[in-house]
């Protein structure tokens, strides 16, 4: 999981609690829920988890999926990687040609 933030400008109030905001290199007109008194032209930063990653886009979920540049877009949370944690072993074999386990041995 990556967590990556893009800087939008504040274009207007759609209502009392949700502004319009413009996306650099995303050309369609995107809506944010808002209770903080922004003003005209005022950035803000939203923040999404990337869902895909192309050549030259990035597409992130901020509530609808968009596509924006790459370079229009800041790391901000990497999940860490697990580590491959040794395999457990079964049960030692028995000594013999057949090579039965103990599990098996102790069923019969």
């Amino acid at each position: 999981m990556w967590l990556v933030a893009v800087t939008a400008t504040m274009r207007r109030w759609v209502d009392e609690d949700t502004v319009s905001v413009s996306i650099p290199s995303y050309d369609f007109p995107h809506s944010i829920y808002d209770t903080s008194k922004v003003k005209r032209g005022r950035q803000i930063e939203l923040t999404g988890e990337v869902t895909r990653i192309d050549e030259d886009s990035v597409t992130i979920a901020l509530g609808p999926l968009v596509a924006v540049a790459i370079e229009r877009v800041r790391l901000k949370y990497r999940a860490p990687k697990r580590r491959n944690a040794p395999r457990r072993q079964g049960p030692p074999s028995v000594g013999g040609p057949r090579g039965k386990t103990l599990r098996q041995v102790s069923e019969r």
